[in-house]
């Protein structure tokens, strides 16, 4: 699940399990290989950085095993009660840094454009650290916010709020603010925002239609567009790559 390819659009990562605990995967976008397991047992969530040379991304406790996470599968979400922590793993060295720590659920880290903050949600909150020595600090006016993303100049971060039943996209600056619906977002639920490095829209899944869905949402209120692809009935969490390779869920 959560796939996310790296900014050259040669390997994807992404985190599940046949059974037992979830770990981290990568796999090589050519499919030449079968995917390799890679850091901690318990991982979810993983995002490349700007350079592709490291993931982030968050580790639950005893994390339960894939079979008794049921509907909570799909989102990757933690159990109730269960403590998840924010780390990043260097690909090459293998080496881990841990970035938050104590009893709450880190989860769904997204990088700044410069690779020196990740933002996370908090239970239900948006936080920023630094990622070489920082402290961890909430971001205002954020609550019930999930699947942040920085926008490709760093001055805005997106994301959805759970705050209603209708989960909305929304736009906020970086370092907090009064958060903003995009306009286009007018129907169904929306989730998983991602910057396309294109600039000019953001990629989300979306039931619009009836079904989960990739759109491209343009920044400028334009109606959303339809990713088409080809045998595949339902889709989600894409991200795109700077050479343009699309990874997402789908079935």
């Amino acid at each position: 699940m959560q796939a996310h390819v790296d900014p050259q659009g040669t390997r994807v990562a992404f985190w599940g399990a046949e059974r037992g605990e979830p770990r981290l995967w990568l796999a090589d976008t050519a499919g030449s290989a079968p995917p390799e397991p890679i850091g901690p047992e318990g991982g979810r969530h993983p995002v490349f950085d700007p350079s592709g040379r490291r993931l982030a991304f968050c580790l639950t406790e005893g994390a339960d095993p894939i079979e008794a996470m049921g509907s909570r599968a799909s989102s990757g979400i933690p159990a109730r009660g269960a403590v998840s922590n924010i780390f990043v793993l260097d690909i090459a060295s293998a080496q881990l840094s841990q970035l938050t720590d104590g009893p709450s659920q880190d989860q769904r880290p997204c990088w700044s454009p410069d690779g020196t903050v990740v933002v996370y949600v908090s239970d239900g909150r948006l936080k920023r650290v630094v990622v070489d020595g920082g402290i961890p600090e909430e971001i205002a006016d954020s609550p019930l916010a999930y699947r942040p993303w920085f926008s490709l100049d760093g001055q805005e971060l997106f994301f959805f709020s759970a705050a209603t039943a209708e989960h909305r996209v929304q736009r906020m600056p970086a370092k907090g603010g009064l958060p903003v619906a995009l306009p286009n977002d007018d129907r169904g639920q929306t989730h998983g925002p991602f910057a396309d490095p294109t600039g000019d829209h953001l990629l989300v899944h979306s039931n619009r239609e009836g079904r989960w869905w990739i759109f491209e949402f343009p920044l400028d209120g334009g109606p959303p567009r339809r990713v088409h692809l080809d045998g595949v009935d339902s889709a989600g969490h894409g991200t795109r790559s700077l050479t343009g390779v699309l990874a997402f869920d789908g079935s």
